[in-house]
């Protein structure tokens, strides 16, 4: 993130009716370009980034992470992202997963990749 992102005055304020949204009123003094992310409903949100860790089962060791922007998509996209680079061609990888990562287009793009979905279901 070399440059910083500008908005226009008409992008900022295109919320709902109208409305300024809650991340264009509240913003980090320090890092600015962080969003504001609630971990659930009743906690109250904050200005952060979301870190995104590809775990080993069997010994539990982290073999892959980076840091992306507090959006909901960016799970998905960091976890294609990682996966991409732990695929093998023989398509001996496996992937589990909780339900948030039932998406039909990270579904597709692990098996593009060769590699094994094992995702929960609803």
């Amino acid at each position: 993130m070399d440059q910083p992102v500008e908005f226009r005055e008409e992008e900022r304020s295109a919320g709902a009716r109208g409305r300024k949204r809650f991340r264009d009123t509240h913003e980090s003094k320090s890092d600015p370009e962080a969003r504001i992310y609630h971990k659930s409903r009743w906690t109250p949100g904050r200005p952060s980034y979301l870190g995104h860790v590809i775990r080993e089962d069997r010994n539990g060791l982290i073999v892959g992470g980076c840091v992306t922007e507090a959006i909901k998509r960016a799970e998905r996209e960091a976890g294609l992202a990682m996966m991409s680079e732990m695929a093998r061609a023989d398509g001996q990888v496996t992937l589990a997963a909780d339900r948030n990562y039932q998406e039909r287009t990270f579904i597709e793009g692990l098996r593009a990749l060769g590699v094994i979905p094992l995702v929960a279901e609803y």
